[in-house]
């Protein structure tokens, strides 16, 4: 087995492990080992999945924080994420004041070697995923494509952010044959649900059903066809019946392993993360908040209220 390929199993192990940790024992906190205030960077552009969670989670689990502080949410978009994970490893402060979210492919950024990722994962404190990401291949509704066989007979357009998720439908290309043609530099969900809307793109590769769900237009208008669920077990979702999912296509072998390896990111999910090298008891008094919160707050019916679909997911 190649160096990489270890690398990339060792940093889903460790990432993995951390976000574990922060399901510690539920335990009083101290009103003073709060900050007063919370700073929480979305590292996305407004409206997306990432954005709707990370504002849902700032508005709501305050309130379960000892000393109710405020929370500050900035978006920050850049580089699909390793623009906010860069902040988080150079600038922000390592009091417990700031937090961020973003796309969980920046989480695997410096094992690619992108540009701006110099940041070692392994070492950020993950306090908790709300969920779970399973992502789909959509084409928009005036396109010609009209199931996952598509994929591997015709060049299907992509409309993706720049960053660490423009490599996976490249790497689908191949493991599995497919022929995703790439065009980058979208910022965020709606950015690229415009582009396919205008023609610039034909498909995505990178949206969950959870941001799917968030807007209910693209599928009570029939916006979107859904082509094929990019997971191995299929989706707990009737709309879903029918939709193939990877283990169709592929069975075993290394091409599985290198599959399982860029799905990582969605085992990591939304995550919460903080900075590394943090003050004595800091992130497990944030991990009791973030935990404590989303178990007594009305949080869950919240999310069902606001159109978000989640899953609490630890590790």
């Amino acid at each position: 087995m190649s160096e990489g390929h270890v690398s990339w199993k060792f940093v889903l192990i460790a990432v993995s492990a951390t976000v574990l940790a922060g399901a510690l024992p539920n335990q009083a906190i101290a009103k003073d080992d709060v900050p007063k205030q919370i700073k929480f960077v979305i590292g996305t552009g407004t409206g997306g999945g990432f954005d709707r969670y990370g504002r849902l989670t700032a508005r709501y689990m305050k309130k379960h924080f000892p000393g109710n502080p405020s929370i500050i949410v900035q978006n920050m978009p850049g580089a699909g994420g390793i623009k906010s994970l860069s902040w988080l490893a150079n600038v922000a402060p390592r009091d417990g004041s700031a937090v961020a979210t973003m796309s969980s492919s920046a989480v695997f950024a410096p094992l690619q070697g992108l540009p701006g990722a110099t940041y070692d994962a392994t070492k950020f404190n993950y306090l908790i995923s709300l969920d779970r990401l399973s992502n789909l291949l959509i084409v928009w509704n005036t396109t010609p494509y009209r199931s996952a066989k598509d994929a591997f007979e015709k060049e299907i357009i992509i409309a993706n952010a720049s960053g660490p998720t423009a490599i996976i439908p490249i790497m689908y290309n191949r493991l599995l044959g497919t022929k995703f043609k790439v065009i980058t530099g979208y910022k965020g969900t709606n950015q690229v649900l415009l582009a396919l809307e205008r023609g610039e793109g034909e498909g995505a590769f990178n949206l969950s059903w959870s941001s799917i769900t968030t807007k209910p237009r693209l599928l009570k208008d029939r916006l979107i066809r859904i082509l094929m669920q990019l997971t191995f077990d299929p989706i707990d979702d009737a709309r879903l019946s029918g939709v193939p999912t990877l283990s169709e296509y592929i069975k075993g072998g290394i091409e599985k392993d290198m599959l399982e390896i860029l799905l990582a990111k969605q085992e990591v999910g939304r995550a919460i993360i903080a900075p590394q090298e943090y003050v004595a008891g800091t992130r497990q008094n944030l991990s009791r908040c973030f935990n404590q919160g989303r178990q007594r707050s009305r949080f869950p019916g919240r999310r069902k209220k606001k159109k978000t679909h989640a899953q609490d997911h630890r590790g």
